[in-house]
């Protein structure tokens, strides 16, 4: 691709980083982003990305190569430092990275995207159905978290732990987005955000942790 389809292709996608924050994912016209874009051909995003969903999983990859490349340097310093079989320190692999995004205006806008995309991002890691593009997103970090909490939740069968990793990423999304639009807004939120990370780890970490109560009988 040329230098003038790499920008092309590089504005379709902060232009639909941002009409997706601001519409959802469903709700946003593509032929809004392509003339967020500067595109005065409305074919251009399908040159470019195919669809919707092409446009959405280039997004996706994008962030999420970041978030994990972060994951991954920060089980590197948790190996090194043996602490890594600790629930609370995994959920802060898991969390931290995806909060740095708040840091940015393209960040802030695909956090509040993020809450969409839980679901498409699950299917890589067999927490939700199969049947999505998004299956070719490769996240080792976001794997060995996954894979971590697995082994260190003690709750039985693993159908819970599923059930559990799934609510907790809807959770977690639910929050950083929600704090995204707070900051985009420009508000000052209750908490700093360092406080305000260390709060996300700690209700994740402890709802992941809870004790499985035995199931009424009828």
């Amino acid at each position: 691709m040329g230098r003038d389809g790499s920008e092309t292709r590089a504005r379709l996608l902060r232009a639909g980083e941002q009409v997706f924050a601001r519409s959802g994912v469903n709700g946003a016209n593509l032929r809004e982003i392509n003339a967020a874009a500067g595109q005065r051909n409305n074919s251009a995003l399908h040159y470019h990305f195919g669809s919707r969903e092409g446009l959405l999983q280039a997004i996706a990859s994008r962030h999420q190569h970041e978030i994990d490349a972060e994951r991954v340097a920060l089980f590197d310093r948790l190996d090194a430092r043996g602490d890594a079989a600790d629930v609370h320190a995994v959920v802060a692999v898991w969390v931290r990275p995806m909060a740095s995004k708040l840091a940015s205006d393209d960040g802030r806008d695909y956090l509040r995207i993020l809450p969409e995309l839980v679901d498409l991002l699950g299917r890589v890691e067999g927490l939700a159905p199969s049947g999505s593009a998004a299956e070719s997103l490769d996240l080792p970090g976001l794997r060995r978290v996954l894979r971590d909490l697995r082994r260190l939740i003690p709750v039985e069968p693993d159908s819970i732990i599923t059930a559990r990793l799934l609510d907790a990423s809807h959770f977690a999304a639910a929050s950083l987005a929600a704090r995204a639009r707070e900051l985009a807004s420009g508000r000052r939120p209750a908490l700093g955000h360092e406080r305000y990370v260390e709060n996300l780890v700690a209700m994740v970490s402890g709802a992941l942790r809870a004790p499985r109560q035995a199931l009424a009988e009828f």
